[in-house]
């Protein structure tokens, strides 16, 4: 589980590639997961008497916690970005992305909130491995915006073409939770 550097293939050019475990992160969380998953397949084998059911809930199950649980890889090349799990390969181009987020153990990529793919999925989060500062440097020269938000609605504005009045883009969630009853 390395990281690669830089080089070409065809007209695509390969900036960065790493390997992560996500689970090796949280190795307790990992367990309890797989103790959870494995204790309702062995429910569900006593309640229904059907094996290879439980076995196929079981590997359903275990594919929706793939990302955390099986190794993650990354690629990031001229054109755009790979993730790829063994049960999942996501290729996006930098046009889908519009701002990213860092966080301490990762990035958060957002996608355009104005097209489809945007308002049913928030976008793509890659973890680092060491790798920090050449992760952000690909990602300020590809990805337009940095910012500590999701990118505003297609207008700029909050949800429904509406301004803040103080510039935010929370829609003010934060003032609407008074106590003094008003």
């Amino acid at each position: 589980m390395g990281t690669e550097r830089p080089g070409t293939r065809g007209e695509e050019t390969l900036l960065l590639t790493w390997r992560v475990l996500p689970a090796a992160r949280s190795a307790g969380r990992a367990l309890a997961l797989l103790g959870f998953l494995m204790a309702l397949m062995l429910v569900l084998v006593m309640a229904t008497g059907e094996g290879p059911l439980a076995v196929v809930l079981f590997l359903a199950a275990l594919g929706s916690f793939a990302s955390f649980l099986l190794p993650n890889e990354y690629r990031l090349t001229s054109r755009g970005i790979l993730y790829k799990t063994p049960v999942t390969r996501i290729l996006r181009s930098w046009e889908d992305f519009v701002a990213f987020r860092p966080y301490p153990d990762g990035v958060q990529l957002y996608f355009d909130p104005t097209r489809l793919k945007g308002r049913l999925q928030k976008g793509l989060f890659l973890f680092y491995r060491g790798n920090e500062d050449e992760v952000l440097t690909i990602l300020k020269d590809r990805v337009p915006r940095q910012g500590i938000t999701p990118p505003a609605g297609p207008d700029g504005g909050l949800p429904g073409g509406r301004l803040a009045e103080d510039g935010r883009t929370d829609g003010g969630r934060a003032d609407s939770l008074r106590h003094d009853g008003s």
